[in-house]
């Protein structure tokens, strides 16, 4: 997730579970019809540190990163440098644009 005031990125763990089965699990008896349909969803910090990508600038070029269609979500990606990366949205093509912003 990138907080769009500060700019900081975090990685969060989505959990998807059928409700009734849950409910079942805590031996709790919920809808007594039988339809389904209800999902918990369950988000926790994910605290490992790994992100989906790593960008790496090897170069002396400082390059501004975005994905396709979201250009206003850019990463700045300094020389020598690496930063993680994560799609921004993930139902838009998973296209990178990298642009040079250096005097070269």
């Amino acid at each position: 997730m990138r907080n769009y005031v500060s700019g900081a990125v975090t990685m969060e763990r989505v959990e998807v579970q059928n409700a009734d089965d849950a409910i079942r699990d805590a031996k709790i008896f919920g809808n007594p019809h039988g339809n389904p349909g209800k999902n918990l969803i369950l988000l926790s910090d994910d605290d490992t540190g790994f992100m989906p990508k790593r960008i790496d600038n090897f170069s002396k070029e400082t390059l501004r990163i975005y994905q396709q269609k979201c250009e206003a979500f850019e990463t700045v990606v300094h020389s020598y440098t690496s930063c993680p990366y994560a799609w921004d949205e993930p139902y838009y093509p998973h296209r990178l644009t990298v642009e040079v912003t250096g005097k070269h």
